[in-house]
């Protein structure tokens, strides 16, 4: 850890801190430096430094239908101990990827019942 960052940490003591994690930026910083973050640990490195209230995690729910719900519902059951889920949207489904396309979410049609997500 570099000085700047623990002094950062120690100007924390005795203070409340809450923390707001984003599940779409994390899923993003995964995607394009290959980074993953432990929650669990996460929530014990910060907790040493302040009094943590909380970690909302954000994140979109997939539509029960879609062929990503499953393993979003597995997700939500690992971290679910270690930070306080807080469900932006229902009912959103995978866009339908061309060749050479990244898949999106939140636009576009669903590729299984053609739904649009507007």
């Amino acid at each position: 850890m570099d000085k700047n960052t623990e002094k950062l940490l120690r100007s924390l003591k005795n203070k409340k801190v809450g923390i707001f994690c984003d599940d779409s930026n994390l899923y993003h910083a995964y995607i394009k430096y290959g980074w993953r973050i432990d929650l669990k640990k996460f929530r014990e490195f910060i907790g040493r430094y302040c009094d943590l209230q909380f970690i909302n995690y954000y994140l979109v729910i997939p539509a029960v239908n879609d062929i990503i719900f499953r393993n979003t519902q597995k997700f939500i059951g690992k971290i679910k101990r270690f930070v306080d889920i807080k469900k932006e949207r229902t009912e959103i489904h995978a866009r339908r990827r061309t060749s050479g396309q990244k898949r999106q979410y939140g636009c576009g049609n669903c590729f299984r019942c053609g739904q649009e997500n507007r």
